[in-house]
């Protein structure tokens, strides 16, 4: 349906003498999901649709309340550790012998350093951050949600990038050559873009979108059909959109 929709938008772009239409165009682009590395409680989604995330930006919180206390607990217990080796190496210096317990307190110094460590990675863990620069095209996460470890929280599109594998039939295709400007029609909305490479054993070529009043990654996305009529007529077209801005 989603198909015929497109194809009956590239009607009412009513190709010229000169203008190609493809068959079939998809809109694409890279998607990355972003999940979780530990189980837990949604606290905080501090991103909405169609925002500008860059390498590193924090994207959804779970809840670190129980590894806080964790945390202090550990820390605590450590510097009791700490203290109690401080004691026990008193009488080695003094040339006397260490107290039997003393292997009991290195295990438990060893013991508390490991739980500290470990309660601090999950703090660390409990932030999900952004693993690359893209725009934002989906949240699955809810405040109070409780989610586990690989579970899709957040999608973005990498760099914001998007293009479109549009597929002609074999005489048209050979009329299509780099850099010609093509109209893009969907989600409403027209495009300019241009054509980048074709692979004449697919059927297809690639088109990157040129300059826009509109950033196509705002409306677009990944998957969606699209109808596209490439001019064989006019200039070539230069310089593509280069992604986030």
């Amino acid at each position: 349906m989603d198909n015929e929709v497109a194809m009956s938008s590239a009607r009412r772009l009513s190709p010229s003498p000169g203008q190609i239409t493809a068959r079939s165009a998809e809109i694409e682009g890279q998607v990355v999901t972003v999940s979780p590395l530990i189980c837990g409680c949604v606290d905080h989604v501090l991103v909405v649709e169609n925002q500008l995330v860059e390498k590193g930006a924090l994207l959804v919180e779970l809840d670190h309340r129980e590894i806080d206390r964790k945390i202090a607990a550990s820390s605590a217990e450590f510097d009791a550790a700490l203290l109690g080796s401080a004691c026990e190496q008193a009488p080695a210096r003094a040339g006397r012998p260490q107290d039997p317990a003393a292997s009991f307190e290195r295990v438990r110094r060893s013991r508390a350093r490991n739980g500290y460590l470990l309660a601090r990675l999950w703090r660390l863990n409990a932030e999900v951050p952004a693993p690359v620069d893209g725009r934002v095209i989906g949240i699955a996460a809810r405040p109070g949600d409780l989610v586990g470890i690989a579970q899709p929280l957040v999608t973005l599109l990498q760099s914001d990038e998007l293009w479109i594998v549009a597929t002609f039939d074999r005489g048209a295709l050979e009329r299509v050559r780099a850099g010609q400007r093509a109209s893009v029609h969907a989600a409403g909305a027209t495009f300019t873009a241009r054509v980048d490479s074709i692979a004449p054993a697919d059927g297809q070529a690639l088109l990157e979108f040129v300059e826009s009043a509109v950033e196509p990654g705002a409306v677009l996305r990944p998957g969606a059909p699209a109808a596209v009529i490439v001019d064989t007529r006019g200039p070539l077209v230069g310089k593509p959109l280069s992604g986030l801005t």
